[in-house]
């Protein structure tokens, strides 16, 4: 497998980012027919209420997400449902960090060599200051961030939004599956992706501004810029010679 880190909406220009996921899944994942080796597993979180946050950062869709994306494994794939972990408000494991710190580090125990493993991450993204550490600089400044159910507006004493997810968690937790040597197919959809054509009257991002949670602005790094510059798949950085990684994102 060549390594592929892709932005599927932009790939697919017109069409819903779930769908566009599933086209571009389609086309890399082996379906029922091959013959490939090894057990298959699954993650998928859809974070839809956050009761820590304003209305207007309520969603509606990705707990619908990950229960069609479910069925797309299931039926298309053939993923037995007992081995698909779901995380959303619709089941009795909600999208909390720490639900879906154990779903990771339950896919790194379960995996062995030639496994198969998927994980969606669908919800609020966002970001924050990052902390300094020369080994991993943000050029901009931030750290990106996916927002967990339980996440909490900014929080001084410590630096941080409490039980936000941070890229470098999410680099190091895909970095142990792929150390028990599974393929890890990562797919995040968070950002400007929520509503296309669910026909709501109220369309609402999958983003959050960080100044919207009360995060400062990071002090003024050598080198800054823009989200523009480029650092969308940062997080994939260290793993980017990893020919066992796919990792898509459904926008910037």
């Amino acid at each position: 497998m060549t390594p592929q880190i892709r932005n599927v909406c932009r790939g697919y220009p017109g069409i819903p980012c779930l769908l566009a996921i599933t086209l571009a899944l389609a086309a890399i994942l082996p379906d029922r027919s091959a013959s490939a080796e090894g057990g298959k597993h699954a993650l998928l979180v859809g974070c839809t209420a956050y009761p820590e946050l304003a209305d207007r950062f309520q969603l509606a869709g990705p707990a619908n997400d990950v229960e069609l994306f479910r069925g797309v494994l299931e039926e298309t794939f053939d993923f037995d449902g007992a081995h698909i972990k779901v995380l959303s408000e619709k089941e009795a494991d909600k999208p909390t960090r720490e639900n879906i710190v154990l779903g990771f580090k339950a896919l790194a125990e379960a995996a062995e060599e030639g496994d198969q493993v998927v994980i969606l991450l669908a919800g609020h993204g966002s970001q924050q200051p990052a902390d300094a550490d020369l080994d991993d600089p943000e050029p901009d400044g931030y750290d990106e961030l996916f927002l967990p159910r339980d996440v909490e507006g900014w929080n001084g004493q410590i630096g941080a939004l409490p039980n936000a997810i941070v890229d470098d968690e999410i680099r190091d937790w895909l970095a142990a599956i792929r150390a028990k040597k599974a393929q890890v197919w990562f797919l995040a959809d968070s950002c400007h992706s929520g509503t296309l054509v669910r026909g709501d009257t109220e369309e609402r991002s999958r983003r959050i501004l960080p100044e919207d949670l009360g995060v400062p602005a990071p002090a003024p790094t050598a080198g800054e810029q823009t989200r523009g510059g480029g650092g969308g798949a940062k997080i994939f950085d260290n793993l980017a010679q990893d020919d066992g990684l796919v990792a898509m994102y459904a926008a910037r």
